[in-house]
């Protein structure tokens, strides 16, 4: 630091020289802001309580999936961000969680009980496109989805009419939802699959789901041994 002057412009042997920084005094205000930096699921966790102040942050899923590039393989950051976000009370931040859950569980190993249970309360939702959503991710995850069991038998009971998914062109196909339940073994798929075995076009993915119930497929026999007996021959 500069000399203090006096009025004639030299230095000031009287003046109060300026106070030596103390190094130990500068690292713990360096510890104390690092500390009061916010961290990225602190981040997420503040813009929650803006959204259920009434504020909304249409700019959250922009951020959610920057984070997610930036954070590759930590893990267990990436899921601590799709926890909080599926508890958001804005469902289309929650619809953008619920698919980049399923991008995440498919990609790395980690410890994924509580958002597969998450991922698996949007079955409920009345949003038709997230309930959606959330099926789709479920299907795709086979053995992993098995603490949604029970949700996921849930819709089927409610919501017979997505059993099986028809097309503007090819077959029809079984819904999201049974698929994800037969191929946890899950007799509760049985009616779903038993209906669409009484269709007049048999959905091309029945055999399949068919196939992941084992022995809980014993009552279908009969069906598919009828259906199959329709079937004709190719001789060609």
């Amino acid at each position: 630091p500069h000399e203090p002057l006096d009025p004639d412009g030299e230095p000031d042997p009287d003046a109060e020289a300026e106070p030596e920084a103390d190094p130990v005094a500068s690292a713990d205000a360096s510890r104390a802001e690092q500390a009061a930096a916010p961290t990225l699921v602190g981040q997420l966790r503040a813009l929650s309580a803006q959204e259920n102040a009434g504020r909304g942050a249409p700019w959250a899923a922009d951020l959610l999936r920057t984070l997610h590039v930036g954070l590759d393989d930590r893990v267990g950051d990436r899921t601590a961000l799709l926890v909080d976000q599926l508890r958001s009370p804005d469902r289309w931040q929650r619809i953008d969680a619920v698919r980049m859950s399923g991008g995440l569980i498919r990609a790395w190993r980690g410890s994924y009980e509580e958002l597969v249970g998450l991922v698996g309360d949007q079955l409920s939702d009345p949003e038709p496109r997230l309930a959606e959503a959330a099926s789709h991710v479920l299907e795709e995850l086979f053995s992993l989805a098995a603490p949604t069991a029970d949700a996921l038998a849930a819709r089927l009971a409610a919501d017979p009419g997505g059993w099986v998914k028809e097309w503007a062109s090819g077959p029809p196909g079984l819904g999201s939802t049974v698929k994800a339940l037969a191929r946890l073994g899950d007799a509760r798929a049985l009616p779903a699959l038993a209906a669409a075995l009484e269709l007049p076009e048999v959905p091309h993915d029945v055999g399949f789901a068919v196939a992941h119930l084992g022995e809980a497929a014993r009552p279908l026999a009969g069906a598919l041994r009828r259906r199959l007996a329709g079937v004709p021959l190719d001789e060609g």
